[in-house]
């Protein structure tokens, strides 16, 4: 492969990531399986592409059970952390109930 080809996939990649960077902050709550559509790519790869962006510190968040990503801000874990710190020892329904209130997705 050539050095004008290899900076060509290089430039795509990293157009491809921005992309997927702006599209999981805007959503704040994406569907994998509808992401991967969108971006032509297998469950599996885009998966790869979101931890490979957290590895980055670029993006943060949490993957579900049930096939979805939730972008979770800086200030919102902030938020949780400093929840728990003042908070201390702390049931799991409280947690959630707090999470709820910290992390706002959109309709």
């Amino acid at each position: 492969m050539s050095k004008e080809s290899e900076d060509v996939l290089k430039r795509k990649e990293q157009e491809l990531e921005n992309t997927l960077l702006h599209y999981l902050t805007t959503r704040k709550l994406t569907l994998l399986e509808d992401a991967s559509h969108k971006f032509s790519l297998t469950t599996k790869d885009l998966v790869e592409k979101i931890k490979k962006l957290e590895q980055q510190d670029r993006v943060s968040g949490v993957f579900d059970e049930r096939g979805k990503y939730l972008f979770i801000e800086k200030k919102e874990w902030d938020s949780v952390r400093n929840y728990i710190s003042a908070k201390g020892r702390l049931k799991k329904s409280d947690m959630m109930t707090e999470c709820a209130k910290i992390i706002k997705i959109p309709d």
